[in-house]
């Protein structure tokens, strides 16, 4: 969809992969992606879902954002949504140390974690501006997981700022 190719002035690039996410620059989906391993950004990501569909499998969770950088999640399509994602240590969105999460559209769903919410801070900062979470679980905490002790660092210092989107079931 030509339309995702430019958000405001930014240039964005289409991203075909059906069985991974990039891992930093400016993106928006051609496709639905499944994926069977977690991604690890190695540096800021902003992904538009374009309508399209990423599903875990095989307990993967969807994105681990990396220590110090930036993860922003939008859907210029209506119906783009993260999907499944069955984990024992993690979440769907799992942040390291000082990294930030910004959900601007889309839909995080149906996913489970056995320790923390299916968005979970490591000492990082989730900014949710839009979108939906929804029909997710978790044994030991909610949906997200603010504040979610971290060992390595030694730190708890977590920060969540809603303006707007929802969070139900």
């Amino acid at each position: 969809d030509s339309t995702c190719a430019d958000h405001g002035t930014e240039t964005w690039s289409p991203w075909t992969d059906p069985t991974t996410l990039p891992l930093s620059g400016q993106y928006y989906l051609t496709t639905d992606v499944t994926l069977t391993a977690a991604i690890k950004t190695t540096g800021d990501l902003k992904l538009c879902l374009n309508g399209c569909t990423i599903t875990a499998t095989n307990g993967a969770r969807h994105v681990m954002v990396g220590y110090g950088y930036t993860f922003s999640l939008t859907d210029c399509g209506t119906t783009g949504k993260l999907t499944g994602g069955s984990v024992t240590w993690g979440a769907s969105i799992s942040l390291d140390y000082k990294a930030t999460f910004n959900m601007y559209g889309g839909t995080i769903q149906n996913g489970n974690s056995d320790t923390a919410g299916n968005v979970m801070f490591l000492a990082g900062a989730f900014n949710m501006y839009g979108g939906t979470i929804t029909g997710n679980s978790s044994v030991y905490s909610g949906t997200v997981a603010v504040g979610y002790y971290y060992h390595a660092y030694g730190s708890s210092d977590g920060t969540f700022q809603m303006y707007g989107g929802s969070i139900t079931g």
